[in-house]
């Protein structure tokens, strides 16, 4: 837990210093639409911010698929349990 947070800083750090180091300004373009021009730190801030928050949204879907996935197996080996329970064989 401690190095995924040391790790998460170090980029935080290297990807604050990439987008201080280039602060020219752009023009977004996107099929219709066209910003005003922004600074490219901005860009950059704000794309990073977006990986970041899609990545937790993901992870948060997939740590709920998973704790679903191991009720479903308990339950599986409580009735695996009972069935040889049932017929009278040592539990290893």
């Amino acid at each position: 837990m401690i190095i995924n947070l040391t790790v998460l800083l170090v980029l935080a750090v290297v990807v604050a210093l990439f987008a201080v180091a280039n602060s020219s300004a752009v023009i977004i373009n996107l099929i219709l639409w066209q910003s005003q021009q922004v600074s490219l730190s901005i860009v950059i801030l704000v794309s990073v911010l977006s990986g970041f928050i899609a990545a937790g949204i993901i992870a948060v879907f997939q740590k709920i698929k998973d704790g679903l996935k191991i009720k479903q197996l308990e339950s599986k080996v409580k009735e695996l349990e009972r069935h040889i329970s049932q017929r009278g064989l040592p539990l290893q």
